[in-house]
């Protein structure tokens, strides 16, 4: 059975590891001509912040306090998507923000290991009734960046919960792993290095 991903109120003014917030707009790209500037974005249901929470303190009081050094100041926090695990079996979970069909999952062998978190590529959250949110899917190669500040702004509006210490310290050490995995070359590719090996 899977156990559920305990939350907690994110009652902090700062942003913290684990934060959920809903409706974050990602801008893809800035598209400017003579007459006019094109914001071309996306916005995402559901987003958890995945960088570390030392580093957000350290930001945030260094926001705060009045001091020459800004060193521990960060420009951006990391979020992930968390997609509807119902839409993300049907390889739907992208269809509404960004028109792209994924992959449908129609192997009950692989769906299992999603929901046991054995593919590293995926965390899979089932949460408390009281939370209100689905069953959720964060895929570690969809990230990106949003403004601090904009956190902040929003935070009283857009996040409510937060992921407890322990299941996001799992997530934050899933998420590393899989970023710092060593990139195998293709079949194809290996061929093509040994043929220049043996041309020069």
């Amino acid at each position: 059975m899977t156990r559920l991903t305990d939350v907690e109120v994110s009652s902090e003014l700062r942003i913290c590891q684990g934060d959920i917030f809903e409706k974050i707009r990602y801008i893809e790209k800035v598209v400017k001509t003579d007459e006019e500037i094109n914001v071309i974005e996306s916005e995402f249901p559901l987003v958890i912040v995945l960088t570390q929470d030392c580093d957000l303190a350290q930001d945030y009081t260094n926001r705060i306090e009045v001091s020459n050094n800004k060193d521990k100041k960060l420009i951006s926090a990391i979020v992930a998507p968390l997609y509807n695990y119902e839409q993300f079996t049907k390889g739907d979970h992208l269809l509404d923000e960004k028109n792209i069909k994924m992959r449908k999952l129609d192997s009950s062998t692989e769906k299992g290991f999603i929901k046991n978190n054995q593919l590293p590529r995926y965390h899979y959250l089932e949460f408390p009734l009281e939370a209100g949110f689905i069953p959720s899917v964060i895929d570690f190669k969809h990230y990106f960046c949003v403004d601090i500040e904009l956190l902040t702004e929003s935070k009283s509006e857009k996040c409510q919960y937060k992921i407890k210490a322990m299941h996001r310290e799992l997530i934050s050490q899933r998420f590393a792993n899989f970023l710092s995995r060593i990139g195998l070359p293709s079949p194809a590719t290996v061929q093509i290095q040994e043929s220049v090996a043996q041309i020069t």
